[in-house]
C-alpha cells in the first residue's frame, strides 16, 4: 500500500513538474498576448497581409472575450496605411446597435436580422480598407511617364475615393440605425423598422459590390 502511495506521489510530482516547467513557458507568451489585446483600447489589428493566419486565430479568441467586457471587435487592417478612424467607428457603432437591439421593441426575428447586417458594415469596411490599400500600391506601381499612365493612376484614385464615399454613407447609415433603434418612435409600427432595415442592407450591398468590383483591378503601364 505505502509503494503503491508513493507511486502515485511520484506521479502527481511529475505531473506538476511538468506543467510548471514546461507546459507553463510555452503557454505564457501566449496568455499575456491574449489578455493584454482583451482590455486594449483600440478596434484595429495593423498586418501585411489581409489573410493573417495568426492574428485571424488570435482574435477568434479575443473578440468574443472583449465583446463580454464591452469592448469593440478588433479587425485586422493594413500596417501603415489609412483606415483606424472608418474600422474604429464602425466597430464601436456595431456595439452601440447591439446594446440598442436588446432593449428595442421588435421581435427576436428582427433582432437578429438588425445585427447581422449591422454586423457586415464592420466588415465590408475592413474590406473597403484592403481593397484601397491594394489600389494604393497599384497607383505606386505605375512609373510610366505617358497618357496611358497618367489614366490609369486616375482611374486609381477615382476608384480610391468611390470607396471612401461608400464607407461613409455606410458609417452615417448604420449611425441612423443605432440613434434610430434607441428612439420610441419605432414603437409606431413595423413600417419604420423595415425602412432602416432596408437602408442598412442596401448601403452594405453597395459597399460589398464596389470592394468586389475592385478587388482584381490591373492596368497596363505602358500606352
Amino acid at each position: 500500500m505505502n509503494d503503491f502511495l508513493t507511486q502515485i506521489s511520484g506521479l502527481i510530482f511529475i505531473f506538476f513538474y511538468v506543467i510548471c516547467f514546461c507546459v507553463v513557458p510555452i503557454l505564457a507568451p501566449f496568455i499575456v498576448l491574449i489578455s493584454t489585446q482583451v482590455f486594449a483600447d483600440r478596434s484595429h489589428q495593423f498586418s501585411k497581409n489581409e489573410n493573417d493566419v495568426f492574428w485571424t486565430f488570435v482574435l477568434g479568441f479575443i473578440n468574443p472575450i472583449r465583446q463580454k467586457f464591452n469592448k469593440p471587435k478588433i479587425w485586422i487592417i493594413p500596417q501603415y496605411r489609412r483606415g483606424e478612424q472608418e474600422i474604429s467607428r464602425a466597430s464601436k457603432l456595431y456595439l452601440e446597435a447591439t446594446h440598442a437591439l436588446e432593449h428595442a421593441p421588435i421581435s427576436q426575428e428582427k433582432k437578429f436580422a438588425f445585427q447581422k447586417q449591422a454586423f457586415f458594415v464592420p466588415y465590408n469596411i475592413s474590406k473597403a480598407i484592403w481593397r484601397q490599400s491594394r489600389l494604393s500600391d497599384l497607383y505606386k506601381s505605375i512609373q510610366h511617364n505617358s497618357k496611358q499612365a497618367t489614366k490609369s493612376q486616375n482611374e486609381i484614385n477615382t476608384m480610391i475615393d468611390n470607396l471612401d464615399t461608400e464607407i461613409s454613407r455606410s458609417l452615417d447609415t448604420l449611425t441612423t440605425v443605432s440613434v434610430s433603434l434607441m428612439s420610441v418612435e419605432l414603437a409606431l409600427g413595423d413600417l419604420e423598422i423595415d425602412r432602416l432595415f432596408n437602408e442598412l442592407g442596401k448601403s452594405n450591398n453597395r459597399l460589398r459590390e464596389l470592394s468586389d468590383t475592385y478587388k482584381n483591378a490591373k492596368y497596363s503601364q505602358t500606352g
